[in-house]
């Protein structure tokens, strides 16, 4: 689960983790978690509390936020013509998604415990590596390190695909 997508990540397998299914009786599930520079945020919390000041990056029209200076935040790395063509398909996300509180997240949920992996992208200029560090620090997360920006997936393929393979095969022995 990356960035954002973390936080929505974590509050959507409540119930569903293999270890509780497997003692209900229940077959699949879902073995754990792999945060890529993922936010996590607490339950009671939002996203603006947790990341303590709205990001000098956010640009903020009525209820809607987006990113300023999107290339060289989120695409650092790639070519110009790659970078024009992801930005585009970058719209505005919803202000409620920063002011939302959690009602549950899976780190820390016992049946989840031992099953966290965070891949801390140490070149992030969107989010600091101090923040992954104390997300991965309070998940118990199992730390990869990458000296990457953003946006791995795109940036380095071939890194990133070695670490989540690697996450999977310990999950899967867990």
């Amino acid at each position: 689960m990356h960035s954002y997508g973390a936080i929505a990540g974590a509050c959507s397998v409540h119930g569903l983790s293999k270890r509780e299914r497997k003692a209900k009786g229940l077959p699949g599930g879902v073995l754990g978690m792999l945060f890529m520079n993922g936010i996590l945020v607490d339950v009671g919390k939002d996203l603006n509390w947790t990341l303590g000041v709205l990001p000098l990056w956010s640009r903020i029209k009525g209820e809607e936020s987006s990113v300023s200076g999107i290339e060289g935040l989120i695409f650092a790395g790639l070519p110009i013509e790659e970078v024009r063509r992801w930005a585009s398909k970058c719209g505005y996300q919803s202000q409620r998604a920063f002011k939302t509180k959690v009602a549950y997240t899976a780190w820390r949920d016992p049946w989840y415990r031992d099953k966290c992996v965070y891949l801390l992208c140490e070149d992030d200029e969107a989010l600091p590596r101090a923040y992954q560090e104390h997300f991965a620090e309070v998940s118990s997360s199992r730390v990869e390190r990458l000296r990457v920006g953003h946006s791995p997936y795109l940036t380095h393929r071939e890194k990133a695909l070695e670490v989540v393979e690697r996450a999977v095969r310990q999950l899967m022995e867990v």
